[in-house]
Order: structure tokens, then sequence, then C-alpha cells
């Protein structure tokens, strides 16, 4: 859709072939979705298999992006944006692929506001197997990573990126880099069980559990251990 202000409610959209936004594709306007998954979508050489957004306000609730995939050297696997705005609640990506930002790509221009969702499952050959805000920025809230991988490379990541975790847990993902890598400030949250480590930004990290703290511009108030070994002590 184009320069529209568009409600979609308790819709499935199953098995599109085609290139940017192969399952939704929306341009300018408003794009509401609410209590609807979005799932098989293929995308060629595109960014966005699931849902690609440009210039558009998006806003989604209780959401399913399942199994899309990108196809070649591009972003997005469930959702992509250009110059957009996203706001998500109880949204869940499982097992999205593309080459970055599988699960969500925040792209050039754009801000992503996500609370109480889940990503799971998503695989990346680079970045951001669950979320990429290389170019744009994100704010995550009370939300569940775990199980993503980027496929071992060196400069693969789970969450990549600028912007904010506050009471997230990010656990037991595989990447070649950190899971949390970039300028990410991590607040009242946790991060342990991930391969090869689990937290390096240039943002702050405050009153959070972590396994393996390798770079922060601040620390304040962090316990770094494998919350399966903590003692009494730890937690008084």
């Amino acid at each position: 859709c184009r320069d529209a202000d568009v409600l979609v409610e308790r819709t499935v959209f199953a098995g599109s072939v085609g290139y940017a936004g192969a399952g939704i594709a929306v341009t300018g306007g408003r794009f509401e979705m609410r209590a609807s998954i979005v799932r098989d979508a293929i995308a060629l050489g595109s960014p966005g298999a699931g849902l690609f957004a440009s210039d558009t306000e998006i806003s989604l609730d209780r959401c399913a992006f399942e199994r899309n995939e990108v196809l070649g050297s591009r972003e997005g696997g469930g959702i992509a944006l250009q110059t957009s705005t996203l706001v998500a609640r109880d949204t869940a990506f499982i097992r999205n692929k593309s080459e970055v930002g599988a699960g969500l790509d925040v792209g050039s221009g754009s801000t992503a506001t996500l609370d109480g969702c889940i990503f799971d499952g998503n695989r990346s050959q680079f970045a951001g197997a669950a979320v990429s805000s290389v170019a744009g920025s994100a704010v995550i809230r009370d939300t569940v990573v775990g199980g993503n991988d980027s496929d071992g490379q060196s400069s693969g990541s789970i969450i990549e990126g600028f912007g904010r975790l506050e009471r997230c847990t990010v656990f037991g993902n595989v990447a070649g880099s950190p899971a949390v890598a970039g300028g990410f400030d991590v607040v009242a949250s946790s991060a342990w069980r991930n391969l090869p480590s689990d937290v390096t930004t240039t943002g702050a990290v405050r009153d959070s559990l972590i396994g393996t703290l390798d770079a922060a511009s601040e620390i304040v108030g962090v316990l770094q251990s494998d919350p399966r070994f903590w003692g009494t002590s730890e937690l008084t």
C-alpha cells in the first residue's frame, strides 16, 4: 500500500514470493496491524521479506513474523525499515533469515520501539541475527532474545547498532562476536550463556547481570558471573 492509513486485524499472510516486502510492502502513511501473522515469505535479493516499510509509521500489536527469508545480500528477514518508525508490542520474531538484521533491520533514518517482544531462532550471516540498528536506533524493553545464530561469522552479532536495552533477557545465542555489540545502553537486563561472549558496547551498562562484559563506556551496579553459580553472598 502507498500513502494510506491501513488497519489489519486477525489476518494471516503466508507463502508469498517477491521483492522488497514480499509479505507486506508499505510506503508512506500509517500501517497498523493487530493479532496477525506474516510467515514463509521469500524476498529475492531485496530487503524485508516479511514486511518492508519506507517513510511509514508502523504499529504492531500481538503479531508474529515467522520463517521469512531474504535470499541474497540484503537485510530484514522479518522486517526492514527505511526512514520509518516502528512501535511493536507483544510481537514475536521467529526463525527469520537474512544476511543482516534477520529479525528486524532498523535502517537509515529509522527508529524502533519494542515492548514485550520475543526473538527466537533467527539467523543472519553477519550483524544482528535478532536486531540490527547500525544505521538507525532501537529501544527494546521487556523482551526475550534467545536461540538466535549469526552463523559464527567473526563480525556476526545478535543485537548490534545503537539504542537501549531495558529489562531484557539475552540468553543462549550463538554469534561470532559478543551477542550485544555496538553502542547500546544496557539497563536492568541480563545477558549470559551467549557464545562467544555476552556484551561489548560503547554505551553504558547499569544494574544488569552480565556473564562476560568485554567493554563499556560506563559500568554501574553490574554483577558479572553465570547465574547458575551465584552464591548466597552474591544475591544479598
